[in-house]
């Protein structure tokens, strides 16, 4: 996703300052990435919207039974 909220100059500071590595694909090639745009989706529409949580303790207690 090249979004603004992940391509601004202090989130792209931040990451480095932190050292993690920033990889995104080029414009317009969403199907370089079409598997994990796929596993989104559906973690999106058969868990999340379905399933809304309190905290984000619930949620990744909710999205690791999703996985299983």
């Amino acid at each position: 996703d090249q979004g603004v909220q992940y391509t601004s100059k202090k989130w792209v500071e931040l990451l480095e300052e932190k050292g993690i590595r920033i990889s995104m694909d080029g414009k317009g090639r969403c199907k370089d990435n079409i598997w994990i745009e796929r596993f989104w989706r559906s973690i999106k529409q058969e868990h999340i919207y379905l399933n809304p949580a309190d905290t984000v303790s619930e949620l990744r207690q909710g999205i690791g039974k999703w996985i299983k």
